[in-house]
């Protein structure tokens, strides 16, 4: 199953949030979710700075109802304020990591850019 990469502009103090669909290889069946998956995602500066923003299940990622169970990534008012303003073309950098626990197998689900808007009101 590919990654959707989808890059973003987030403004601070404001929430934020995404929905994504997990598909098989195939790119339209749709991955039960419910069974036995985790999911976790990170925010850094570029790939080997720590992260300025850990999310997990039930932490800013969840599952939405039932088929074809999409998961909806989120930050908070209080999570966009911590995020450093960018400028062009500097951006900052995520990924969304879903793992089947049973085997341990990971796959990557959505990444790709976020650009920071400063809130100059807070």
């Amino acid at each position: 199953m590919p990654a959707t990469i989808n890059n973003i502009s987030v403004e601070q103090n404001v929430p934020y949030s995404f929905i994504t669909k997990v598909t098989q290889s195939d790119g339209t069946t749709p991955v039960n979710v419910n069974s036995g998956y985790t999911f976790s995602s990170k925010i850094r500066a570029d790939y080997q700075a720590a992260p300025l923003i850990t999310l997990s299940l039930g932490n800013g990622i969840s599952v939405l109802g039932s088929t074809p169970w999409p998961i909806t990534w989120s930050l908070t008012a209080a999570q966009t304020l911590s995020l450093p303003v960018t400028t062009i073309p500097t951006t900052l950098i995520y990924d969304v990591l879903m793992t089947y626990a049973p085997t341990g197998l990971n796959f990557m689900i959505a990444r790709g850019t976020i650009s920071v808007i400063g809130a100059s009101t807070r």
